[in-house]
Parts: structure tokens; C-alpha cells; sequence
């Protein structure tokens, strides 16, 4: 999809995602109802801090909401992100 190639169920620190670009560090979570349970979603919170301090850009589609476009849609939003700069630049202050 949009000249990137995706592995599926891709084990990444333990835990397992649904689609993972390595090229682009890219991951994608497709969520159902049970994403809803507070303790499922706390758990899903804990789990993207985790694979984003890989530096991995993740987006997560609602199941029923599942299309072709959109998840071109949330492929092209992650890759539009601009990259956070390297620390200390940007801040406002001396450098």
C-alpha cells in the first residue's frame, strides 16, 4: 500500500502488531470493542508508549471503520509527521 511493504503479526519488544513497515518504522493497530475495556485500553496506552520510545510512528483504526481508505488516510498522516528535532533545538533558548 502506497509503495510500502507491511508484515503482518510482527514481534516487536514482546508485544505483537498488527502491521509493521520496518522501512519506515511505521506500525498499525486495527482495534475491535474489546479495546474499549479500561483495563484493555490502559494496556494499549502503556503498550504504544513503549514501541514509540523505538521511535516507531503508530496509528490505530477502529475495526468497523476498516477501508482501504482509511488506512491510506492514516498512512499518509504518519508519514506527513514531522520528526521531533534533536533536543535542545527549538526550545527558545541558547544553544
Amino acid at each position: 500500500m502506497l509503495g510500502l511493504k507491511f508484515r503482518r503479526q510482527q514481534v516487536i519488544d514482546g508485544f505483537i502488531v498488527d502491521f509493521f513497515c520496518a522501512e519506515r518504522g511505521l506500525v498499525v493497530e486495527i482495534d475491535d470493542g474489546v479495546h474499549d475495556d479500561p483495563q484493555i485500553a490502559a494496556y494499549d496506552r502503556e503498550r504504544t508508549l513503549i514501541l514509540k520510545t523505538r521511535d516507531l510512528k503508530l496509528v490505530r483504526i477502529r475495526n468497523e471503520e476498516v477501508s482501504r481508505e482509511t488506512f491510506e488516510m492514516a498512512l499518509r498522516a504518519l508519514l506527513l509527521e514531522t520528526p521531533p528535532l534533536p533536543k535542545g533545538e527549538g526550545e527558545g533558548g541558547e544553544v
